[in-house]
């Protein structure tokens, strides 16, 4: 598990648990808002072939 862990830490750049929630926090936003995006982008794609 810690070998996992580990991996995981270095694949995100970041050297402790600490500073992966640090990153997370900080990141929040920016991930809302393009998953926000996202969802939107869909939603009229949906909307736009239903009305075809």
């Amino acid at each position: 598990m810690y070998h996992l862990k580990k991996n995981i830490l270095e694949t995100l750049n970041v050297s402790s648990p600490k500073d992966l929630h640090g990153t997370a926090f900080e990141n929040h936003l920016s991930v809302l808002l393009n998953c926000t995006t996202a969802l939107f982008s869909n939603l009229l794609g949906l909307i736009d072939s239903r009305a075809l």
